[in-house]
């Protein structure tokens, strides 16, 4: 019985390529698809720059390690890290994570947490690096992507996605109050509250 098996990949600058695997036996085919991340990922120290960074008084984990993690493991994750000959490192507070938010259109920051309790243009204008000036009323222009992601500190590597705080609050009324955490996503660089359960993501640890 014969089977044939072809591997093919391949690394080009930032870019993630998979491994195909085909196989055939008695006419059938199986692919296998493994996703491969680049050793020049946009989010992982190969460069041979510095693994810390100096902000506001504060040393930050530079990059991070490509793994999504439920909020008490990405707690656990900063409390056992050893990084820069220290081992102090925890997760951020909302508004210390939020302040690594740059808007390369010009937005100003920090930007505020969204609040939707507010009309949806100010709350958008006030929250995200989405707009710039907006004038009046048009709303025809509320999503303009004019700036440029991640959306943080060019001094990281990081992805275009939500990353933990450890800033936790209470919402809704008794009895019916759930627990939320604020997260910072750096795509639009939006300070947003998450229900616990299921959610993932990335971590940048602090000291």
């Amino acid at each position: 019985m014969k089977k044939l098996t072809l591997v093919f990949f391949a690394l080009v600058g930032l870019s993630s390529w998979p491994i195909c695997s085909f196989s055939t036996e008695q006419n059938n085919f199986l692919l296998t698809i493994m996703p491969i991340i680049a050793a020049t990922s946009n989010n992982t120290c190969f460069d041979g720059g510095s693994q810390t960074v100096m902000r506001g008084g504060l040393e930050w984990q530079r990059c991070d390690d490509n793994q999504h993690y439920i909020l008490e493991d990405a707690t656990t994750y900063c409390q056992s890290l050893t990084l820069g000959q220290h081992s102090d490192w925890r997760l951020p507070t909302k508004d210390e994570l939020k302040s690594l938010v740059v808007c390369s259109n010009g937005h100003p920051t920090p930007l505020q947490d969204n609040d939707w309790d507010k009309n949806m243009m100010d709350n958008v204008y006030d929250s995200t690096c989405q707009l710039s000036g907006v004038e009046g009323n048009d709303t025809s222009i509320a999503y303009i992507h004019d700036f440029e992601t991640p959306t943080i500190d060019s001094s990281f590597k990081a992805f275009a996605t939500p990353y933990w705080t450890n800033t936790k609050t209470l919402s809704g009324l008794p009895p019916f109050q759930y627990l939320f955490v604020y997260i910072v996503n750096f795509f639009d660089g939006q300070t947003m509250l998450v229900n616990l359960s299921n959610e993932s993501w990335y971590v940048r640890c602090v000291r």
